[in-house]
């Protein structure tokens, strides 16, 4: 279950980056609020069904890993999506630039969450003999 939630987050957030392709490209960024919400709700009802979730065959340290990159991307990645949805036809470059850089400058930290997220998951799966997810 805790797979899919980032394979779903990450499916979700590839929706935004797409359109946030086209809107640089046609400074039109009036898509952009949807996604950002679709993904901002998928996160909050993850949130509260992993924190419910009940702990079986050691999962503890995995799912609170779990949560640490659902709440990141909540409180710290999406509040820079938002930043974009502001922006129209008279947006310069240079600030679609800078904003597009500080979005970026989240990309080493959710990496490192990303990381533990996966090196706990296959700690997890080696210690109940799953099959090791393929990345």
């Amino acid at each position: 279950e805790l797979t899919s939630v980032n394979d779903s987050m990450y499916q979700l957030g590839r929706v935004w980056l797409e359109e946030f392709k086209v809107a640089v490209n046609t400074k039109d960024f009036s898509e952009l609020p949807q996604n950002r919400e679709n993904l901002s709700a998928f996160i909050d009802r993850k949130i509260e069904y992993i924190s419910k979730m009940e702990d079986i065959g050691g999962s503890e340290e995995y799912r609170k890993a779990e949560l640490d990159i659902l709440k990141f991307e909540k409180n710290t990645v999406l509040p820079k999506f938002v930043i974009f949805e502001s922006f129209g036809d008279s947006t310069t470059d240079e600030e679609i630039a800078e904003a597009y850089n500080l979005l970026m400058s989240t990309i080493n930290t959710e990496q490192e969450k990303l990381n533990k997220v996966y090196k706990l998951r296959d700690e997890y799966a080696r210690k109940n003999e799953f099959p090791l997810p393929v990345e």
